[in-house]
Formats: C-alpha cells, structure tokens, sequence
C-alpha cells in the first residue's frame, strides 16, 4: 500500500503519505478487529482533516485556490502554484507549502486506504472478500451502531472504556482495600453497564476485552479525539476532577509532539 509521483512538492507527498501507510498496515496486520481498526483509521483522519481546516481560515481558502489552477492548467506543479498563490494573497510561501502537503497528504492517505481495502465511497464499509481478515465476532454491539444516530454512533468502545476507566481507577485509588481485579472481569463488568447486547459468554474474544488491555488505566495510549469527546462527556455533567486529569494529559501529548 503505497504510492510514488516525481518532483520536490511530490517527493515530500510520497514520504508523509508511505509513512503514514505503513504505520496503518503495522496497525491493521496486529489489530484482532480490522475492519472496525480500518474504519477507526478513517475516521481519524476526517477530524484531523477538519482540525486542519479550521485551523487557518486564510490558509484554507488560498489552498483552495491552489486546486483550481492546478485543475485550469494540467502542467503546472504544486510549487509553482504554492509559490504563484502565495505571493498573490500575501501568505507566508513556506507556512502554505506545509499546510498544502498537510492537506494533501491527508486526502491521498484517505483515498489509498479507500482503494486498497475497496471500501465503498457510500457506506464506507469494509468489503469482506477483498480484505482476507477473520474477526473473531460480529457483535451486536456493533450491527447496532449502523442504525443509531450520527451523536450515539460517536460514542465508540474504546470511548467507553476510557470513560468507565477514569471512573472505576478514581475509585481503586480512592478506597486502599480495594484490589484491582483482572482485565477479564472488568471488560465483563463495562460490558455489562454499557452494552445493547447480552453478555458475551467468551469476553476474552470481545472488542471490550481488546479496549481495556489497551485503554483501562492508560489514557496516556488513547488518542486526542477521544480524550477530548469523554472529557466532554464529563464536562458536561460537572466532573471537573476528569476534566482537569484530560487535560493534563491533552498537555502532555501536546508537548511530546513538539
């Protein structure tokens, strides 16, 4: 799953685009649930398309302006076209050059996974036969989130999980006889209070056992949108206490990236 084209702008392109690629073929070869790993991935990267978007209003619309003298002049390149936007809206060349490859890069990962897992621009959904992958179930759980609104389907597994895990550690680290018990019996436990669908009679075999080994007492592994939806979540409700731990955490993966 990658891809290659010619000169400067393109060269960049091929190594933002590749590398992201092969962290998500990393991601999707060691993932138990891949097309629920694939339709996570694409998601992200909407919100990170739209966090850029929004980013810089000035940038955003110079960019625009960029794709349609690329498309009124077929043998113009991007740095020409960079450079000629640029200078004709009195933007700083270099800050358009990389929010340009940002966008742009975005997009061709977005549309390579599309292609390469042949998931329908419509449904945006994981056709079985040209992805070889055996999940272990198809949940309930998760034919259910195909029918709920836009706002319920937002609030994924691994969303739950990090909510009941700030919740159930406040209480380990609150009460000092309590013992924290096994992951098997927690992921039981938030399946139980969160679920639409019985209890799995194998949990180990779940996408809520799979969470909670991978979330349950480590936000620090979960990723921004989450965070920012459960903090959210419990913003509302006037839980500032996990309000305040979110964003010290939202801080610490800020300065990590820079």
């Amino acid at each position: 799953m990658s891809f290659s084209i010619g000169n400067k702008f393109a060269t960049d392109l091929v190594n933002h685009v590749n590398s992201r690629l092969d962290k998500i073929k990393v991601g999707f070869e060691k993932n138990r649930y891949k097309a629920e790993f694939i339709k996570e991935e694409l998601d992200l990267i909407e919100k990170e398309i739209t966090t850029l978007y929004n980013s810089d209003v000035k940038l955003n619309t110079v960019f625009h302006k960029i794709q349609e003298l690329l498309k009124a002049d077929k043998d113009l390149q991007y740095q020409e076209a960079i450079k000629l936007c640029a200078s004709e809206n009195n933007v700083n060349r270099k800050s358009l050059y990389d929010f340009t490859l940002q966008l742009k890069s975005l997009y061709t990962i977005k549309e390579k996974i599309k292609e390469h897992f042949n998931i329908s621009q419509k449904s945006n959904s994981v056709k079985r036969e040209h992805l070889e992958i055996t999940e272990k179930t198809d949940t309930e759980d998760q034919r259910n989130e195909q029918t709920l609104s836009p706002t319920t389907k937002d609030y994924t597994i691994a969303r739950k999980v990090l909510t009941m895990s700030y919740l159930l550690n406040f209480i380990y680290e609150s009460d000092v006889e309590t013992f924290e018990p096994d992951k098997t019996n927690i992921a039981r436990f938030i399946q139980s209070m969160v679920s639409m669908q019985d209890q799995s009679k194998n949990i180990i075999n779940s996408n809520y056992y799979d969470k909670v080994r991978s979330l349950f007492g480590k936000p620090y592994d979960a990723n921004v949108q989450d965070l920012i939806y459960v903090k959210e979540k419990f913003e509302s409700i006037g839980m500032n206490l996990f309000v305040k731990q979110i964003d010290a955490e939202l801080v610490k993966k800020k300065n990590k990236k820079q």
